[in-house]
Formats: structure tokens, sequence, C-alpha cells
């Protein structure tokens, strides 16, 4: 019986996570080329494609992995995709050189991906900004305010909220009465 892959998310990879997401959402690279921030992205969006083929249980081709080897290329390492597990997390083999500019990128979206949370990094269904999902692997916003434009957008949520709100308002309105009687009744006793 096969032991099943462990899905804890450790600290270092949290932060991993996150970091990217950050640095593919700045708008000045942090001090790193453009050229550089779009290459990551691109990275992360194919190995995002091979997780989902993998979970189509479709086979990984060679232009698959030529594609990807080829993006790896581009850094002093000497960084092979080998095969894709059953499960969709990819399979490196590599021997690292010195930094070159953008590797730290390429490294983090490599570890993300060998400990099987790639699928944590994604775009927010609303504003397109990456996000680390660090706790609730099924996040898909990347804020509340960006969760809550998309609930309000809905017709349905919109008069939930109109009822909600009157419900609220006329609650309000009865403990401000009740108020006003209990402090005009300790009037009327103290005077």
């Amino acid at each position: 019986m096969k032991k099943k892959q462990s899905r804890s998310l450790g600290s270092e990879i949290a932060n991993d996570g996150e970091f990217l997401a950050g640095w593919l959402n700045s708008d000045d690279g942090w001090g790193y080329s453009s050229e550089s921030q779009q290459h990551t992205k691109g990275l992360v969006l194919q190995l995002a494609s091979l997780r989902d083929s993998a979970a189509k249980r479709m086979k990984l081709g060679d232009g698959e992995k030529d594609s990807i080897n080829a993006a790896l290329a581009r850094y002093p390492w000497v960084l092979r995709l080998v095969k894709v597990s059953r499960t969709g997390v990819p399979v490196f083999m590599d021997w690292q050189a010195a930094p070159e500019e953008g590797q730290t990128w390429a490294a983090m979206v490599i570890n993300l991906a060998r400990a099987g949370h790639l699928d944590r990094l994604r775009r927010c269904v609303n504003c397109r900004a990456w996000l680390f999902a660090k706790r609730n692997t099924r996040a898909v916003y990347c804020s509340t305010p960006c969760r809550q434009k998309i609930w309000r957008a809905n017709p349905e949520n919109k008069e939930k909220n109109r009822e909600y709100q009157r419900d609220h308002y006329e609650r309000l309105k009865q403990r401000l009465e009740r108020l006003k009687e209990k402090r005009n009744a300790k009037k009327r006793r103290t005077a």
C-alpha cells in the first residue's frame, strides 16, 4: 500500500509562497527586471499546466518537458524536469551554480512545486493579483474587498443584503426606543 503524500505547509514554504506572490504583484519588481518577473510568471503557469494535466491523468509529453527545461536553461544551474508524479508534483534533478538575475524567484517556484504546493500560488478571480493560499487551499480572492465585490455584484446577494440592512435598521430603531423609554422612566422617578 502506497503512503499518501503529506500536504502540510511548512513555514519556509509558506513564507516563500507569500513572498513570491508579493513580488509577482509588485510594479517595480523590487529591483529585478520586468523580464525576470514575466519569465517567473510564465514558469509558474507552465508548471501549473503540468499539474492540471496530471490531474486529468494525461501523460507528460516531451514537448512540455522541453518547454520547461528551455525556460529553466537561462539559469546557471543544471536543472531538468525528469517526470511528473501521478499527483502532479514535478520531479527535478539539479546542481546549482552561482545565482543569476531572477534565479532566486525561479528557485522559490521550484521549491513550491517540489513540495506539492504550487497549486496554492494562483491569481485572484476578481483583480487577477497573485496570491498564496496559506491556510485555505480553496482561496480564490486576494483580499476581503475582492471577495465582497464579487459577492455584492450578485443580484440575489444584493437582495439579501437589502433585507438584512432593513431588518438591522428596524432592530436598531427598536433598541433606541427602548433606551429612550428607560431614560424617560428614570427621569420621571428622580423628578
